[in-house]
């Protein structure tokens, strides 16, 4: 899955319970691929592809940097410190400086991928609606407004989750309801706000609001390769000594 929601969105949701809304019904066609289409280049998806190498802090909890281009990844999160190869899910973990071994290093390596599998998806999400196992359909809306709903059946890490994007008039999105498992009140909504470009000419939603919770994307900048993101040694060393 792709929505790992920390615990004040447990609780928001969690007094919703009860309050939430079906799944719609909608219809496959080539407008629901148009739609998809149109909402990848709202956002340059074109600049994303050569987007290879970006870091951020998703919510002031994790701080990542990705190399794109060799699937790697760096988490940091209070005293942890975790590199994670996303070929293959293996990696190295540090606390306060030593490194982890056993159980200890499995546990964070675990957590360091599945908090990049949520963290990214929330940046690139717009881009992800023609992955493999996806179906889009084209949902009416009370406005009368198209909306395009993502299922996903494979990937992530909780397969079965399905999104709802609503957009503005120039196909970017303004707003997504979600129907995932790690939240228990269905097309709970999240918007999508604070558009921004970055130096690679993609561009990414810095603000989400959840009802009372807000999710900000900081400490944000990308480029075209690490080595013109990150000045000296490569900083996945680590990972392919």
């Amino acid at each position: 899955m792709r929505t790992t929601v920390f615990s004040l969105v447990c609780l928001f949701v969690f007094v919703l319970a009860g309050c939430g809304t079906a799944m719609p019904d909608g219809v496959k066609n080539d407008r629901a691929d148009e739609l998809a289409k149109r909402m990848m280049n709202s956002v340059d998806a074109e600049a994303w592809n050569r987007t290879q190498a970006i870091t951020w802090t998703f919510a002031d909890r994790n701080n990542h940097l990705w190399d794109r281009k060799r699937r790697f990844v760096r988490v940091r999160s209070d005293d942890r410190e975790v590199f994670v190869n996303l070929h293959t899910k293996k990696g190295v973990a540090f606390e306060d400086g030593q490194k982890l071994e056993g159980e200890d290093h499995d546990e964070a390596v675990e957590e360091a991928y599945a908090a990049w599998v949520n963290d990214s998806f929330w940046l690139t999400a717009m881009n992800k609606a023609f992955d493999g196992g996806t179906t889009r359909s084209v949902v009416k809306l009370e406005d009368r407004k198209e909306g395009l709903l993502v299922q996903y059946s494979s990937g992530g890490v909780t397969p079965g989750d399905a999104y709802l994007w609503h957009f503005d008039d120039k196909g970017r999105p303004v707003e997504w309801q979600m129907w995932v498992s790690n939240i228990p009140v269905d097309g709970v909504s999240a918007t999508w706000e604070d558009w921004s470009k970055l130096p690679t000419g993609a561009y990414v939603s810095r603000l989400h609001e959840i009802g009372p919770v807000t999710i900000k994307i900081t400490e944000l900048d990308a480029a075209e390769s690490l080595d013109k993101l990150v000045e000296g040694p490569d900083p996945f060393a680590v990972l392919v000594k």
